[in-house]
C-alpha cells in the first residue's frame, strides 16, 4: 500500500508543474487569484496536520506544490505591476 501512497502523492504533487511550465514560457499565469490562496492555505493547513501522522508521500505532495504555489503567486504579483516573470 505504501507503494500506491506514493504514486498517488507524486502524481498530486506533480499537478501543478504544467501550470509553473506554462508560466516559465509565457511569463503569467491563467490561474485566479482565488485558486491561488484557497489551494495555498489548503495546502499548508493540510500539511500542518500531516505532521502529526508523517505519511512522507503526502508530505511530499504538499511540501512541492507549496514550492509551485509560491512561484505561481510571484509570478501573479508581477504581472499586476506589469512586469513579466
Amino acid at each position: 500500500m505504501n507503494e500506491i501512497g506514493w504514486i498517488g502523492g507524486l502524481c498530486m504533487a506533480l499537478c501543478a508543474i504544467p501550470e509553473v511550465i506554462s508560466c516559465l514560457r509565457k511569463g503569467y499565469t491563467g490561474c485566479s487569484w482565488g485558486l491561488l490562496v484557497l489551494w495555498l492555505i489548503g495546502e499548508v493547513c493540510l500539511l500542518a496536520v500531516e505532521f502529526q501522522h508523517m505519511y512522507m508521500p503526502r508530505i511530499f505532495n504538499y511540501v512541492v506544490n507549496i514550492i509551485c504555489l509560491v512561484y505561481l503567486i510571484k509570478c501573479k504579483i508581477k504581472m499586476r505591476g506589469g512586469k513579466q516573470c
